[in-house]
């Protein structure tokens, strides 16, 4: 449970440290943002952010991963990216338990696998790693869905 509470806090985090930071580059560059970015926050709270600063450092740094386009664009293709590596890795820990198990994570459960095996530590490993593969995946497929959709201009 430890694991999982901390996986969403991370995920929390990282989208709180990426949010906004057009409006921060284009602050840092000397210029004023056309319009702020919010973010919504754990419990629908929202957050001006548009007056924050990037260290130039960090720019230099995007620049060189993404040397074409605007800011907006290289920050979005970045961060699509690590996030599509991160599916990549849940789905390879689904396919590896599956193919160990002979089964699917539903079969795992209705199976009770775990009982049956007596609650053995490698079982119950496999079981948790398995769980956060299966919600990482969810939750990373609805993320970068929403990062895909065009923005909405009433945000």
């Amino acid at each position: 449970m430890v694991r999982i509470k901390s996986f969403f806090a991370k995920q929390r985090r990282t989208a709180r440290k990426f949010s906004g930071l057009v409006c921060r580059a284009v602050a840092e560059r000397g210029a004023a943002c056309s319009r702020p970015t919010r973010a919504r926050g754990r419990l629908g709270d929202t957050k001006d952010h548009s007056m924050t600063m990037v260290p130039a450092k960090v720019l230099d740094a995007l620049t060189a991963l993404e040397p074409e386009g605007d800011t907006a664009a290289k920050l979005t293709k970045v961060v699509e990216e690590a996030l599509v590596r991160r599916l990549n890795h849940y789905q390879c820990v689904d396919r590896r338990l599956q193919q160990k198990y002979a089964m699917t994570f539903a079969e795992f459960l209705d199976r009770r696998t775990v009982e049956q095996e007596g609650h053995t530590f490698e079982v119950e490993s496999d079981f948790w790693e398995w769980e956060l593969a299966q919600d990482g995946m969810r939750t990373l497929e609805r993320q970068l869905s929403e990062l895909r959709r065009p923005a909405d201009d009433g945000r």
